[in-house]
C-alpha cells in the first residue's frame, strides 16, 4: 500500500527500481518478483502505464499542449512520450486527442 501511494503520488517524477527497492528495503528483484505476481506487470511498466492514463486524460479534457503534458505525467522527451503513446495506443497524441474531442469535458 505504501509502495502504491507513494507511485500515485510521484508517477509525475522521475522514479527508478532503487527508489523502489529503498523503500520497500527489499531488493530490486524481490521488488520485481513480487510486484508482478500480485500485478501482472513490473512496477516501471505499471508506472508507464499510470502515466499514459493521466495523459488521456490531459489530452481529452484540456487544451494543454503534448509537449507540456509529456512534462507534466514524467516523461523527460516528448519524442518518447510520443514513442510510448503510440506503441500503446496505436495512434498519436494528437490522433487521440482528436479522436476523442467530442468527449471533452464529458465524464460519466
Amino acid at each position: 500500500e505504501q509502495l502504491m501511494n507513494f507511485i500515485h503520488f510521484n508517477y509525475a517524477n522521475i522514479i527508478g527500481l532503487d527508489d523502489l527497492a529503498a523503500l520497500t528495503k527489499v531488493s530490486k528483484t524481490i521488488l520485481i518478483d513480487t510486484f508482478k505476481s500480485v500485478y501482472g506487470t513490473t512496477p516501471i511498466s505499471y508506472i508507464n502505464q499510470l502515466r499514459l492514463q493521466k495523459a488521456k486524460e490531459l489530452l481529452v479534457n484540456t487544451d494543454t499542449s503534448i509537449g507540456e503534458i509529456a512534462r507534466l505525467i514524467g516523461f523527460q522527451s516528448i519524442y518518447y512520450f510520443s514513442r510510448t503513446f503510440k506503441a500503446k495506443e496505436n495512434c498519436t497524441p494528437m490522433a487521440y486527442r482528436q479522436q476523442h474531442a467530442e468527449s471533452k469535458y464529458c465524464s460519466f
